[in-house]
């Protein structure tokens, strides 16, 4: 029989006002900065739940945040000493050598905005990466990420919108003709409400969206792109062009919420195509590949702007395309997409024309800690339609863009050349390699799948078949036991 509540429990009980009021005070009197960094301390800290997906790789705990940064705002010095802890925790998991030309797959990460890495710590994750992301303020990285892996592309980070406070990030922050001057002397340039004020909104600064139609806005953004690549050392091998909207009604966009949706365009279609003009007169004027990051709107089959050909389209005309949220939409174990947009993915990937980039970017982890369920899930679906011959990359976000992730021993496991594409059999997908076949359950219940001849797991041991996979969930089957190669004689620093 449980015990009885005291009166001291039994008045807290009936009065939950005062736990609140409580709460909002302490919020108020720690502060944003506070509140966050108790908010990456409640994240860091490992939450208890039951693994699905066996892994080869034993992830180390990351540090934890102290009591006392919940209140006090934390110097520059501590977050910056709390980031490097981090990254070289995550770091301890990656092997002294690459064994980038056995991978059946090719990764994709950025770089990093809130501390300065080393020249070593680049070199090191360089080796293990095939394109990076950075800002023009930090191309004095290149070098040592080309020293580490002198095949690696680095491409330039550039905005779409138009912000207040920030330099070289989009066309607005390259020089005096900056967002300001744009506003006084090119209102035109703007998407509008239908008031006919400029559509804007607010993220970490104030910000303002160009129309794409524009031809004069395609003329000056080209220019002042081009401006940026050579301010910042022209050593590019790209620019990642993110916010690349494909609706009126964006999801994307800061405007939402903020700001009514812009009127210049009057169905998703009409701004889509303006869009592609856009590019169409851009592309050809930089010096380098365009990439954008296309908004997923035209890759969900429930909106209103599902477009796929448009993805394929932007990918003809510029360098290619990065493609947000794959396989999860949010980080969290309830994110997953759903198995028709996740197949509108892998279908798009399959059909990415021959010298064009595709960027498949997995938000897996709503903190700095790994989830392998959730990781290794999202690698085994990428893994559907890797190839060699296709220039198909995968990122993983842990939370945090300018925190590399762990680095799994499936990742260098010796899978062997593609037999053939992805196959659905029986409601699992699964893709045959020439030493092991991956197996990916999109479906919201477990499935069965069933194999002929003697197969392996990741360590070795025999697995009987049938094999179940639970939901959401992947698994490797490796065809001979001595040709596992499970990355154990790649040692970790």
């Amino acid at each position: 029989m449980a015990a009885s509540p005291s009166n001291s429990e039994t008045r807290w009980r009936a009065k939950p006002w005062v736990i609140g009021f409580v709460g909002l005070a302490m919020l108020l009197w720690v502060g944003k900065a506070g509140v966050r960094w108790w908010v990456i301390h409640r994240a860091t800290a490992p939450a208890p739940r039951t693994q699905r997906i066996e892994t080869l790789t034993q992830l180390p705990p990351l540090p934890r945040v102290p009591w006392e940064y919940a209140f006090r705002n934390p110097s520059r010095e501590e977050r910056t000493k709390f980031l490097r802890d981090i990254l070289a925790v995550k770091l301890s998991t990656y092997p002294d050598r690459s064994v980038a030309g056995r991978r059946a797959g090719k990764h994709r990460t950025m770089g990093f905005t809130g501390f300065e890495p080393t020249p070593a710590e680049l070199e090191t994750l360089a080796a293990h990466y095939d394109v990076f992301y950075l800002t023009a303020l930090s191309s004095h990285r290149i070098p040592s990420i080309k020293r580490g892996n002198p095949k690696a592309k680095v491409l330039m980070y550039f905005a779409s919108s138009l912000t207040k406070e920030a330099r070289l990030v989009d066309a607005g922050s390259v020089d005096e003709e900056n967002t300001d001057w744009i506003l006084a002397q090119h209102p035109d340039w703007l998407l509008k409400d239908k008031e006919g004020r400029p559509v804007a909104g607010k993220s970490w600064s104030a910000k303002y969206w160009a129309d794409p139609g524009n031809r004069d806005w395609q003329r000056f953004f080209a220019r002042k792109l081009n401006h940026a690549l050579d301010q910042s050392g022209g050593q590019w091998d790209g620019v990642i062009l993110d916010e690349f909207l494909t609706g009126r009604a964006s999801p994307t966009a800061s405007w939402a919420g903020a700001s009514p949706a812009p009127t210049n365009y009057a169905t998703d279609q009409t701004f889509q195509e303006a869009q592609l003009d856009f590019l169409r007169t851009v592309a050809p004027r930089l010096r380098v590949p365009l990439v954008p990051n296309v908004e997923p709107v035209v890759l969900n089959p429930t909106s209103t702007g599902f477009n796929p050909e448009f993805f394929t389209e932007v990918q003809r005309i510029g360098g290619g395309a990065e493609a947000e949220v794959f396989v999860f939409h949010r980080p969290g174990t309830d994110g997953f997409l759903g198995r028709p947009m996740v197949e509108v993915y892998l279908d798009r990937a399959r059909q990415t024309p021959k010298g064009k980039m595709m960027f498949l970017n997995a938000a897996t982890a709503g903190s700095f800690a790994g989830n392998t369920d959730l990781t290794l899930f999202s690698y085994f679906t990428y893994l559907l339609v890797a190839s060699p011959e296709r220039e198909i990359y995968w990122t993983c976000k842990e939370g945090d863009s300018e925190i590399p992730h762990f680095w799994y021993k499936e990742f260098d496991l010796d899978l062997g050349p593609p037999k053939e594409e992805m196959q659905d059999v029986h409601g699992v997908w699964k893709r045959d390699f020439a030493n092991a076949t991956v197996l990916v359950n999109l479906n919201e219940e477990a499935a069965e799948y069933a194999f002929p001849d003697q197969r392996f797991d990741v360590f070795g041991r025999a697995v009987r078949s049938p094999i179940r996979l639970e939901a959401l969930t992947g698994r490797l089957l490796i065809s001979n036991s001595r040709q596992r190669q499970a990355a154990d004689h790649l040692p970790t620093r």
